[in-house]
């Protein structure tokens, strides 16, 4: 699509830099906001990004069992670990982007 203007019938907000885990931890922690701890993590077990951590929250991954996730392909997203925003899969300091942060719990920190 060529560059044009767009006009947006409502205000929004943008930040510059990512959420850290400290920034969402204080808000789970100030505002005892329950977060689901659980979800699937897509760990590839081949190709150019084997091994290498990418999170994708499900608000259902506690459902299933670790291993490939169903109807998934070998090597796709599979549930390794329950995972949060402070258990990720990884390790993570508290000035990392908060990550395995689902859509609802990311429109609660913005309210």
């Amino acid at each position: 699509m060529p560059r044009h203007e767009v006009t947006l019938e409502y205000s929004f907000a943008i930040g510059k830099f990512e959420i850290t885990v400290a920034e969402f931890g204080a808000f789970v922690d100030e505002t005892g906001f329950q977060t689901g701890e659980s979800a699937l993590l897509n760990v590839p077990s081949r190709g150019p990004k084997k091994g290498n951590f990418l999170g994708a929250t499900s608000a259902r991954a506690d459902e299933y069992l670790p291993g490939i996730f169903p109807g998934g392909k070998p090597g796709g997203p599979a549930l390794v670990e329950l995972a949060g925003f402070r258990t990720p899969g990884r390790e993570v300091g508290r000035t990392h982007p908060a990550t395995c942060i689902s859509w609802k719990e990311a429109k609660a920190y913005f309210a």
